[in-house]
């Protein structure tokens, strides 16, 4: 987060998004932030720059081809977000652009590697070069609430010593987390892997201690980044509800069923480890939803400078167009920033929202820029935190919702009232809060092939949606997408939690896309 001995930190590429380089491509380009007021430091220090290949053992030496001064406005959406952090003011941006001697591309059948940025013989950025051989399939997994804290470990010890029957069951995120990268690399090394989308709720909060801010390297969010530096293929991370939280709860029963612990045994596991707290509810419990710190500096501001640089932005890999999107905070602490007749939502969904918070949703500017991103595209993917619908688990979304139509009119009062009726279907809750009505517009004017990955709610499910009809209609995740190009609406399982003891095991999507279109499409465990 600081620069303590001054010197430069590469903002752009980084652990969750990665720089791609395709085919015999050989350019490699950073985004550099500094103190220094000219370019000769830099260029010391840009000289130091080389790649590390961990499966081949090898480093890969960097030429300069030229350093350039960029102003703050001038980054672009790669990075901008880091530029808006408050730490971030007193630093001046420089554009390095270097090359590769000769191409690089995976040793097959791998068709995707990563490698890392190095600084003379030490680690800046692990895994932020992707190469991926030149081939029109792509292959991604997109998993989602990894919810990595360091207060799982806590508990795992709590449960090994006082409970020793539940070990094997308790399911730990962080070795949840583990045994998806040990899958996905193993996918890799048959060539069936070139991309991870890691769909948000990465870190359950942002500093291991109540109330209490940590060194950037002592995070939750320090923590995931040396997990992933094991993958060995590119990852894109987005940021979900969680990834803004600064601070956790105090332990207590609820949310303990999440990681597989009966509610009959958790009073008496925190009661033996001494973490017990027989108040359900305290006024200083507000803070855990706050999502700054006491200096002011945003809890997303860890992910900004740690894993990736941006929130909203997209990329073109093997000719598909990926956009990512953040769906923002929680948006029941931020009520009074609510419209007036929103509100109404905010206080009938206050029974669901303790389990399924609603994320705030898109701005006006955000839904400009996926319509932008989505022009020309051939077939695309849209990947944002919280769903569009949360349909119930044992009954197609038809049963409560035959069509999806917001209307022709798009004045504020129109998409509120669209909000209400959908509502009132028992399919909101724990979604995308604002502007719904005008995201459906941009997926219905998409006229190639569009695939929608979302997490937040803890359960699978996948919907296609007919544009020219507007119906939706539950399908089974073996189903490609038809002829007809519908619009797939997926929603992955958790990656760390269950929703409660007995439901969906943790999982992850592993989806295949030939020529644009989802061609094969898996719901996979990961225990």
């Amino acid at each position: 987060m600081t620069f303590q001995d001054h010197s430069p930190r590469i903002v752009w590429p980084a652990p969750g998004l990665p720089a791609l380089l395709e085919g015999e491509t050989r350019r490699v380009e950073f985004i550099v932030a500094h103190t220094e007021a000219g370019l000769d430091p830099l260029f010391s220090w840009a000289r130091r720059l080389a790649l590390r290949d961990r499966l081949q053992r090898r480093r890969v030496e960097l030429a300069i081809d030229y350093l350039e001064p960029l102003e703050r406005a001038a980054v672009g959406g790669l990075a901008r977000r880091y530029t808006e952090l408050p730490d971030a003011e007193s630093l001046r941006f420089a554009r390095l652009v270097t090359h590769v001697p000769r191409g690089l591309s995976p040793s097959p059948p791998r068709s995707a590697s990563v490698l890392d940025v190095m600084v003379g013989d030490a680690v800046e950025r692990p895994n932020a070069i992707g190469i991926l051989a030149a081939r029109d399939r792509l292959a991604l997994a997109f998993a989602s609430d990894l919810h990595v804290a360091a207060f799982w470990q806590m508990m795992a010890e709590a449960v090994s010593r006082f409970a020793p029957d539940l070990a094997p069951k308790f399911l730990h995120p962080g070795r949840l987390l583990d045994r998806f990268i040990d899958q996905a690399n193993r996918l890799a090394a048959q060539g069936d892997l070139d991309l991870v989308v890691l769909g948000g709720d990465l870190v359950d909060h942002v500093h291991p201690h109540a109330r209490r801010v940590s060194q950037a390297g002592e995070t939750n969010v320090a923590r995931l980044v040396e997990a992933l530096a094991r993958l060995e293929v590119p990852a894109i991370v987005l940021p979900g509800n969680h990834d803004h939280r600064s601070f956790p709860w105090r332990p207590r029963l609820p949310g303990l069923g999440a990681v597989g612990i009966p509610a009959g045994r958790s009073s008496r596991i925190l009661r033996d480890a001494g973490l017990w707290d027989p108040w359900p509810l305290r006024p200083s419990d507000r803070h855990i939803l706050r999502t700054e710190d006491d200096s002011g500096r945003p809890g997303l501001s860890y992910h900004l400078a740690l894993l990736a640089p941006a929130t909203d932005f997209h990329l073109t890999v093997r000719g598909m167009r990926l956009v990512f999107a953040s769906t923002g905070r929680d948006v029941l602490p931020r009520w009074r920033e609510v419209e007036w007749s929103r509100l109404a939502i905010v206080l009938r969904s206050l029974r669901s929202s303790w389990e399924d918070p609603d994320c705030e949703g898109f701005t006006d500017a955000q839904l400009a820029a996926m319509t932008g991103a989505l022009d020309g595209a051939r077939g695309a993917a849209l990947f944002f935190h919280a769903p569009l619908l949360h349909p119930h688990p044992r009954e197609p979304v038809e049963k409560r919702l035959d069509r999806l139509d917001p209307g022709d009119r798009d004045d504020l009062g129109s998409r509120i009232a669209f909000e209400r009726r959908l509502f009132a279907t028992g399919l909101r809750r724990g979604v995308v809060f604002r502007n719904v009505g005008p995201l459906i517009r941009t997926l219905a004017s998409h006229r190639n092939p569009l695939t929608v990955f979302s997490g937040h709610v803890h359960r699978s499910s996948a919907i296609a949606f007919d544009r020219a009809s507007l119906r939706l209609q539950s399908m089974p995740f073996a189903a490609p997408q038809t002829p007809d190009q519908p619009v797939s609406l997926l929603t992955a399982p958790a990656l760390g939690h269950v929703r409660f003891p007995g439901s969906e095991p943790p999982g992850y999507l592993l989806a295949s896309f030939e020529g644009g279109r989802l061609a094969a499409l898996e719901c996979r465990p990961v225990g």
